[in-house]
């Protein structure tokens, strides 16, 4: 039987974390946030095929409650 674990290791302007698939402990995707909180935050998400990465300026509005999305997020492939 196979189950997914996300690692995550909080700081206090950072966020970074791996999503796993057990018990094989292979990575499905990692990312990592810098900068949380100021005008030029940086988010950066892997996975095996596939980085998007960009920044995420501050948001002062109520719109900002769909951030999964990349799109949302204002990230682009790389």
């Amino acid at each position: 039987m196979s189950y997914k674990i996300m690692a995550i290791n909080a700081g206090s302007s950072s966020l970074k974390f791996q999503l796993l698939e057990m018990p094989q402990g292979d990575m499905l995707c990692q990312g990592l946030i810098e900068r949380i909180g100021m005008a030029d935050a940086q988010v950066t998400i892997k996975t095996h095929s596939q980085k998007m990465a960009g920044n995420r300026p501050r948001c002062r509005s109520s719109r900002c409650g769909n951030a999964a999305s990349g799109k949302a997020a204002g990230l682009s492939n790389h």
